[in-house]
């Protein structure tokens, strides 16, 4: 998180359209303000942003059956297994002194 209450987007491009993708879902289809409409952070004593959400709810038995669960499972055991999860994501000293100097504690 920024100073300035933005959110970075993680993952480079697929990332941000991820990000762009919940926000079209939560704002403009539900109507509600963008995050660089809303103004709630300037109201003393706000606790919520007033944005929109939007819940999408999947069942996967309805498409996916038992060979999803199956999949979902061997995904799981690959990253139980890979280097990230072993021995942690590596990240030079100037990256992490900018990453903590960011973040909003």
């Amino acid at each position: 998180m920024l100073h300035g209450g933005a959110l970075l987007p993680f993952g480079g491009i697929k990332g941000g359209s991820l990000a762009f993708m919940v926000k079209v879902l939560a704002a403009a289809l539900g109507g509600d303000r963008f995050g660089f409409q809303d103004e709630s952070a300037s109201i003393k004593g706000a606790l919520t942003s007033n944005a929109g959400q939007f819940p999408l709810l999947i069942d996967p038995r309805r498409i996916g059956g038992v060979e999803f669960l199956d999949r979902i499972e061997l995904l799981l055991a690959s990253l139980a297994d890979s280097a990230a999860e072993r021995d942690g994501i590596e990240i030079t000293p100037a990256l992490h002194a900018y990453l903590t100097s960011e973040a909003v504690t």
